[in-house]
């Protein structure tokens, strides 16, 4: 019975189905359409199921990205989605002021209705770069453990475009400020996530001779001072030698081949004036000699040596002048009181020489100034007036400038303050000097910003020929030198003798 009735069901439905077949095939394919209608617009809305992936990477630094853009491919969704309904939570508190630490974070991401977890590191890759480095250092014996402070090294870690952070310096190696020699160690940057960068650096110690022939420029330290103590020392043993020569009988005695006499008191009033200022100044007539050879032999040659050994361990200044006979090679007589006189190393001193050849005779001047130990004080008076002047980072023209103008503009020429006069110090406390202390103080303050610069010492002609002892500079700026007379330039208030290539008419050295 049940056989027969769903046979009978079964030839009923396919009577159905034969009768009505287009019906049912429309309502199959339109079934079919709808659902893949509805399946298209699920997966056209729903935005977050196109990430593929659940775990990124960024360098420190960066702020993880908010953007949609950087989890799902753009090419996967469409473009009116809405930046403003996706949202970004980081979970977890391990962050370090603005800025996420290394690590790992569980990242929640939210659009709309959506939301999904995915892990973000924070990573840092990138190693701090120097962004000052110097290679080798120079320094004297004893000097003062600051090289960190000095400011030769510095580095920082690049975060974003435009924002950096600075990374710590330290030294790595072995050096030894008390003991002369050269020292390889590296210089070594670290960034707050502990990555290294560094570079080798030769630091030389100079023993206190070694610094004072290499003419450092920052003498005001220890181990310069101490080197001039000693340097002080040596010219108090030497003046004791020079009293016990001037109190023996024996005529025997002598300095480098020179046999010095002590000049009579009627001698010295005849050839020698001595100036308000303690500034020394001579005349010699010595034209009776045939060469620079014979020169020694000439009591009035030994007289003038006598009196230049005096004044130079004394630490007077003086300006020795002497006459020869035109036939007489007056540079080779010359260089050979030079060598005689540096026998003996001061610190500080400026030597100068000049002449003026005449029709039958040339007139000779031996100038030394002021070869005092305390000469470091003043580079350390005029290297602060030279910071209080603002003149640290111009260009080399635009401080030679400035110093210029200031000399010029605010002090005058006056011989007033005697010994005050001679030095810079005249400049810094009286605002009035001679040619000397303008030429020096403009030598020490370009020196102390690492200007080219030298003092020279010559005579130059005051007016209707009247030559007389002077003093001006040399200065280098760029790849020249040129001559400054900032004395001149004070006197007359003008730029006349202001860098000039060649030397003035009216000055020769």
């Amino acid at each position: 019975m049940l056989k027969v009735t769903v046979k009978g069901q079964l030839k009923k439905l396919g009577g159905y189905i034969k009768s009505h077949y287009k019906k049912i095939l429309i309502t199959f394919f339109m079934g079919i359409l709808l659902f893949s209608t509805l399946w298209f617009f699920y997966d056209y809305y729903l935005v977050l199921n196109k990430i593929d992936k659940d775990y990124y990477q960024i360098e420190y630094g960066q702020d993880i990205p908010d953007s949609i853009y950087f989890y799902v491919n753009p090419d996967k969704i469409h473009s009116n989605i809405s930046e403003n309904d996706f949202h970004v939570i980081v979970k977890g508190k391990n962050l370090d002021e603005e800025r996420l630490l290394n690590g790992v974070y569980q990242v929640q991401l939210s659009y709309k209705e959506e939301t999904k977890d995915v892990k973000v590191e924070v990573k840092d890759t990138q190693e701090p770069q120097f962004t000052s480095f110097k290679d080798k250092i120079t320094l004297i014996k004893d000097s003062k453990d600051n090289l960190l402070e000095k400011g030769y090294w510095k580095a920082e870690d690049k975060l974003t475009e435009g924002m950096t952070e600075s990374a710590q310096v330290r030294i790595d190696g072995d050096y030894n400020l008390s003991k002369a020699g050269k020292y390889t160690v590296n210089i070594v940057a670290k960034d707050k996530n502990g990555l290294e960068t560094k570079k080798p650096v030769t630091i030389e110690v100079l023993s206190y001779e070694e610094a004072y022939k290499a003419d450092m420029k920052d003498k005001n330290n220890k181990g310069y001072t101490k080197y001039c103590q000693e340097q002080e020392e040596k010219i108090r043993e030497a003046q004791e030698r020079l009293a016990k020569q001037k109190s023996s009988s024996s005529s025997s005695s002598h300095i480098k081949g020179v046999v010095p006499v002590k000049k009579s008191e009627s001698n010295t009033s005849q050839n020698t004036t001595q100036q308000a200022s303690g500034k020394r100044t001579s005349f010699h007539d010595i034209t009776g000699i045939r060469n620079a050879a014979e020169a020694p032999q000439f009591s009035e040659y030994k007289q003038l040596c006598q009196e230049l050994y005096d004044c130079y361990i004394n630490h007077k200044s003086y300006d020795i002048q002497f006459e020869v006979p035109k036939s007489v090679d007056y540079k080779q007589l010359l260089n050979q009181i030079e060598d005689y006189m540096f026998d003996i190393p001061i610190p500080g001193h400026n030597w100068g020489t000049g002449a003026i050849e005449g029709e039958e005779t040339t007139r000779c001047a031996v100038r030394v100034y002021e070869s005092s130990i305390g000469r470091y004080e003043t580079i350390k008076d005029v290297g602060q007036w030279v910071k209080n002047q603002g003149l640290v980072g111009l260009t080399e023209e635009q401080a030679v400038n400035k110093i210029n103008s200031y000399l010029r503009d605010n002090t005058n020429y006056d011989y007033s303050y005697q010994d005050d006069a001679y030095e810079p110090i005249g400049i810094l406390k009286n605002k009035k000097a001679v040619c000397d202390g303008y030429a020096k103080f403009f030598d020490i303050a370009c020196k102390t910003l690492g200007i080219e610069s030298q003092y020279v010492a010559g005579i130059a002609d005051g007016g209707h020929g009247e030559w007389g002892s002077h003093a001006w500079n040399r200065v280098k700026i760029g790849n020249a030198w040129y001559y400054i007379d900032t004395c001149w330039n004070a006197c007359l208030k003008n730029n006349d003798y202001y860098l000039s290539k060649t030397l003035w008419s009216d000055h020769t050295i």
